[in-house]
């Protein structure tokens, strides 16, 4: 229930991938990881399928228009619009993300005992914020086109890896009774 709800639907393939072994671990759940990724990539496509028309009802229901995008980073602050990514605007950002992963396995091995059951990746998504956000008034000036580069990089190769160890089998024989399940609770 947990895997195929809340876990996938609002946390995603990582978060799926991620408590689905523990699942496997502790409880010798089978085919977990294919269940994980059937429900989140079936989230997502009913997700979109529902989001964009039930969005576009509401926008008009309540006459919304878009207004004006305020930036939250002066524009004069990281202009990287016309500047390749280089060296020294990218070794910053990958030693901060080796940092985030780093510290989140040491807080993740350190609070392992405590009793919650959290993804060891949470730890590190935690510390990637703090260094985002606090880096920059300590004078931690990281590229934002760099961070944009890596975060794609870092998902594709996560989906990647991800789908090529589904048994597509598994997947198909879940599918059916997956859907009849989100489309029915």
């Amino acid at each position: 229930g947990l895997v195929g709800g809340s876990i996938t639907l609002i946390g995603g393939h990582g978060t799926g991938a991620a408590y689905a072994q523990t699942f496997a671990e502790q409880h010798n759940i089978q085919s977990i990881l294919e269940l994980s990724m059937t429900s989140a990539t079936m989230g997502l496509v009913l997700g979109g399928l529902v989001g964009g028309p039930l969005a576009q009802w509401l926008i008009k229901r309540h006459k919304l228009s878009g207004g004006e995008i305020i930036p939250d980073v002066p524009s004069d602050a990281h202009d990287i619009t016309h500047n390749p990514i280089a060296t020294y605007s990218f070794l910053p950002v990958l030693c901060a993300t080796l940092a985030a992963v780093l510290g989140g396995q040491a807080l993740a091995s350190l609070f392992a005992d405590s009793g919650v059951t959290v993804p060891s990746f949470l730890w590190c998504m935690l510390l990637g914020v703090l260094i985002r956000n606090l880096g920059r008034p300590l004078g931690l000036q990281l590229n934002l086109k760099a961070i944009d580069f890596i975060s794609s990089v870092s998902l594709s190769l996560f989906l990647a890896i991800t789908m090529m160890a589904l048994s597509l089998v598994s997947v198909a024989s879940m599918a059916g009774p997956l859907l009849v399940i989100l489309l029915f609770q």
